[in-house]
C-alpha cells in the first residue's frame, strides 16, 4: 500500500533530522523536516485507517476489524491529532473545530503548535494531545500490510466469481 511507503519514508526523514538534533547541530531546515515529517506521518496513518475502513466495509473481514480495533486501542489519539494537523491553519488562529465547539474533545489551547519530545520515544504533541510516532507508525504499517492482503484475497475471489458467472452465462467450457 502506497501510504505504508509514505509512513516508512517520512520516518526516515524524521529520524535523520532527529539525529542532527541529537548531535546538537540542528538548523531551521532540520526543525522543519522533523515537524513536517511528523505531520506527514499523521496524515499517512490516517489514510491507512481510512483504507482499512473501506476494505473492511467491502469485505466484511472480521480479522481486519479486530486489527483496526487493536490499533485504535493502542493509539487512541491518532485520528484526533491528524484532524488538528490537517487543519492546523485553522487551529493556529483559534478557529479549529475543537476550539469553536464543533468537535469534541474541546481544545483549550488558543494557538497550538507542534512540539516534539524524545523522552522514551518520539512524541508529537499538538494542543495537549500526544502521540508516540514510532510505535504508531509501525502499527499503521502492519495494519496496511494486513489490509493489502485482505484486499488482494477479496479481489482474487471476486475475479474468480465474475469469471465463473460469465462462463455459466455464455455456456463456456470451464477449461477455456
Amino acid at each position: 500500500m502506497i501510504w505504508a511507503r509514505v509512513v516508512t519514508d517520512a520516518l526516515e526523514c524524521f529520524d535523520a533530522a532527529r539525529t542532527r538534533f541529537a548531535d546538537n547541530v540542528p538548523d531551521r531546515v532540520d526543525w522543519e523536516r522533523l515537524h513536517g515529517a511528523a505531520l506527514v506521518i499523521l496524515v499517512a496513518v490516517d489514510q491507512i485507517l481510512a483504507f482499512a475502513r473501506r476494505v473492511r466495509r467491502l469485505t466484511g473481514n472480521a480479522v481486519l476489524a479486530q486489527a483496526r480495533e487493536a490499533f485504535d486501542k493502542g493509539h487512541p489519539t491518532a485520528k484526533g491529532l491528524r484532524n488538528v494537523a490537517e487543519h492546523l491553519d485553522d487551529y493556529v488562529v483559534n478557529e479549529g473545530d475543537r476550539q469553536t465547539g464543533k468537535a469534541e474533545p474541546a481544545m483549550t489551547e488558543r494557538y497550538p503548535q507542534t512540539f516534539i519530545s524524545f523522552a522514551g520515544g518520539a512524541y508529537l504533541d499538538i494542543g495537549g494531545d500526544q502521540l508516540e510516532l514510532f510505535s504508531t507508525a509501525r502499527a499503521a504499517v502492519r495494519l496496511a500490510d494486513m489490509v493489502e492482503r485482505v484486499r488482494e484475497r477479496y479481489l482474487t475471489r471476486a475475479e474468480r466469481e465474475a469469471n465463473a458467472a460469465l462462463r455459466e452465462r455464455y455456456g463456456l467450457d470451464q477449461e477455456a
